[in-house]
C-alpha cells in the first residue's frame, strides 16, 4: 500500500470522528515539491515547517501528532522518518504534543482511542 492510500484511509476514519464530536484533526500539506527556490522561500516565510506530522489531531486541550508511513510491503521494506521529521517531532514533543507513527488504518484507530480514553 502506498502512503497516500493509508492517508486517505486515515482521514475518512478521522472526518468521522470529527463529525462525532470526538476530536478536532487537519492535515498540513507541506509535500508540495519544487525546484524553484523563490517558491520553496516564500513557502518557509509563510511558515511552512518540513517534517511536520501528517495528522495533527486536537481532544479537549491536547495535541496528537500521527506520522503515517508506507507499511512493509512486496518486499519493500516500510517507510522510515527523515532528519527533519525526527528533528520536528523531537521539538514537538519537548513542547506537550504527544507523536506517533503508524504504518497501518489499525494502528492509527488504536493510537487516537487510547489519545481520546486518556484525556
Amino acid at each position: 500500500m502506498q502512503e497516500k492510500h493509508l492517508q486517505n484511509q486515515v482521514a475518512a476514519y478521522l472526518d468521522i470522528l470529527k463529525r462525532q464530536g470526538r476530536l478536532y484533526w487537519w492535515h498540513t500539506p507541506n509535500d508540495t515539491y519544487t525546484n524553484y527556490k523563490s517558491v520553496k522561500a516564500k513557502q518557509k516565510r509563510a511558515g511552512t515547517v518540513a517534517g511536520i506530522p501528517d495528522c495533527l489531531i486536537l481532544v479537549r486541550g491536547r495535541l496528537l501528532g500521527i506520522e503515517l508511513k508506507r507499511p512493509a510491503y512486496n518486499g519493500q521494506p516500510k517507510g522510515w522518518l527523515s532528519k527533519n521529521q525526527i528533528a520536528v517531532h523531537e521539538n514537538m514533543a519537548t513542547h506537550g504534543a504527544d507523536i506517533k507513527v503508524a504504518y497501518s488504518l489499525e494502528q492509527v484507530i488504536d493510537i487516537v482511542n487510547k489519545f481520546i480514553d486518556a484525556h
